[in-house]
């Protein structure tokens, strides 16, 4: 779990590469429609049951531009419409029977996987900012850092989405009186490869809350 955010990040970053393309692809697809098909009005004159009758397929009737009525059934079931009920379908002029309704077509979905898209690149790219701000502080610290060896003392334990964090509380002596510091979250119980050692702490040396506790003796999967 040692790059678990990274990881994290980055699959929110694929996934919103994924809602783009396919709003591409929607988009594409549209377009080559548009040039050869027609769309024209129709209305719901029968819906279709399936095998289990859990969808509705609905036989669309409508006038072609060369005046004949016709009666399509849509390829994809759509519960959501009545008898009666007046659409708009996209036909191709050589082929009437290739129709689909326009409110079925995916790039009716364009805003919803545009805002998807959005909002997982805002978090993945947060979260590998954040990875690289926080890399930098523990480097600067590591440089510049005053070294304490500070003693353990506790382990807190947090639960946040059915998973489990730890992070290690210490205490150290120092300039004649008592410190205590709190590790990074991780995914693991240190417990048992912190108790009766001490640790490294590097503390900035112009601003006191501001350290860093070395992680380095523990297990590459309990890093975050």
């Amino acid at each position: 779990m040692r790059y678990f955010l990274r990881i994290l990040a980055w699959s929110l970053v694929g996934g919103a590469v994924v809602f783009l393309f396919k709003t591409w692809q929607a988009i594409q697809d549209w377009d080559r429609r548009i040039k050869v098909y027609e769309i024209t009005s129709g209305t719901v004159s029968q819906l279709v049951p399936n095998a289990d009758s859990t969808q509705l397929f609905p036989v669309i009737s409508f006038k072609a531009i060369d005046n004949q009525q016709l009666k399509i059934r849509s390829r994809q079931p759509d519960n959501s419409l009545h008898l009666g009920d007046s659409v708009k379908v996209l036909y191709d002029l050589a082929n009437p029977e290739d129709m689909i309704l326009v409110h079925q077509h995916p790039v009716q979905k364009r805003n919803i996987w545009l805002s998807s898209a959005s909002v997982l690149f805002v978090i993945g790219l947060s979260i590998l900012l954040y990875q690289w701000r926080r890399q930098n502080r523990v480097n600067f610290l590591q440089n510049v850092g005053q070294v304490i060896q500070a003693n353990y003392h506790s382990t807190q334990k947090k639960s946040f989405l059915g998973f489990y964090f730890y992070r290690g509380h210490f205490t150290a002596w120092h300039r004649g009186r008592q410190w205590h510091f709190a590790s990074e979250w991780l995914i693991g119980d240190p417990t048992p490869y912190w108790q009766a050692t001490t640790v490294k702490v590097f503390m900035n040396p112009s601003q006191e809350n501001d350290y860093w506790i070395d992680t380095s003796a523990l297990p590459q999967h309990l890093l975050i």
